[in-house]
């Protein structure tokens, strides 16, 4: 999960294809890519999971965020800035992705 001011990007891999999911909170617009097939969708969004990402910076970013269980890992130095590590769960389908 990658999180910035308006924006989070959620990479997955579903039925062996990679997925990039990024939900734009300021346009309210979602993505889903599709690397291997070369598409992408784009769809009218609430936002909502920017909501979710913007208060990970001191909250759990997984609230709110339904089927989703987070698992703070830590704090570590990415690219000379401090952050905090979250490994994300979740659950679609019956299905348990990391």
């Amino acid at each position: 999960m990658y999180v910035g001011k308006d924006r989070v990007r959620t990479d997955m891999t579903q039925n062996e294809q990679k997925i990039i999911h990024i939900v734009d909170k300021k346009q309210r617009v979602e993505w889903l890519l599709y690397p291997s097939q070369r598409s992408y969708m784009v769809m009218p969004g609430s936002g909502a999971g920017s909501e979710a990402a913007s208060k990970s910076r001191s909250h759990n970013p997984c609230e709110g965020a339904q089927g989703a269980s987070c698992r703070n890992l830590g704090k570590e130095q990415l690219f000379g800035r401090q952050a905090t590590k979250w490994e994300v769960t979740f659950d679609y389908d019956g299905q348990t992705m990391k």
